[in-house]
């Protein structure tokens, strides 16, 4: 399976993504779009702008992504994206609020290859679907938590306060993945049958 970190991460990224999900383009309207231009192609434009900062992203990172490297990219990765999300909840400039929003979309989008490259590690092939899939569950378990979580401190509090602690959530998530970098090794050989044995060793 994997290791700990991983997956007490992407739950924890779970919880702070739902919210964003569906309060990022609310708290962009609540700062203010520019009145001149339509509405709809303003937002549209910084979308497609978030995705485009993702795609670019992983391009440039593509050769990284092997081994240990995986750790620390995401732990960039999920800290830009608490950096985006903090700067769209806490400023109200436009351009400002609208970086914030690529920069987190961003960073989210180029994660998400990154998470399956550092489960693969950790899995045999006869085992890949199955760890796949618990590392899908246990991030739409966030999601499901933290969506509600979240929507109720935006109602209560407003869309800014539920932003910040998204932010929080996604800085935890980062200092969780760093953990990982210590425990790698460990983690490989145990998957690959070289791990330290289990019980007693019987004597010669």
């Amino acid at each position: 399976m994997p290791p700990h970190p991983l997956v007490t991460a992407v739950v924890i990224g779970g919880l702070a993504k739902e919210a964003i999900d569906r309060l990022d383009i609310r708290r962009l309207l609540d700062v203010g779009l520019p009145q001149d231009f339509n509405e709809i192609v303003v937002v549209a434009v910084i979308v497609a702008a978030r995705s485009l900062v993702g795609a670019s992203a992983l391009w440039l990172l593509r050769d990284r992504i092997n081994g240990k490297a995986v750790v620390r990219l995401m732990v960039g990765l999920m800290t830009l994206t608490a950096v985006g999300v903090a700067m769209l909840a806490q400023i109200d400039v436009l351009a400002l609020a609208a970086l914030g929003l690529v920069l987190h979309g961003g960073s989210w989008v180029a994660s998400e290859p990154i998470v399956a490259a550092w489960t693969n590690t950790f899995a045999s092939s006869r085992q890949r679907a199955t760890v796949h899939s618990f590392v899908g569950q246990a991030e739409a378990f966030g999601e499901i938590g933290g969506g509600i979580a979240l929507g109720v401190v935006a109602q209560a509090a407003g869309v800014p306060t539920a932003m910040t602690i998204s932010a929080i959530l996604f800085g935890l998530a980062a200092l969780v993945m760093s953990r990982a970098h210590h425990r790698w090794d460990e983690s490989v050989a145990l998957v690959d049958g070289d791990g330290p044995p289990q019980g007693p060793v019987p004597a010669s």
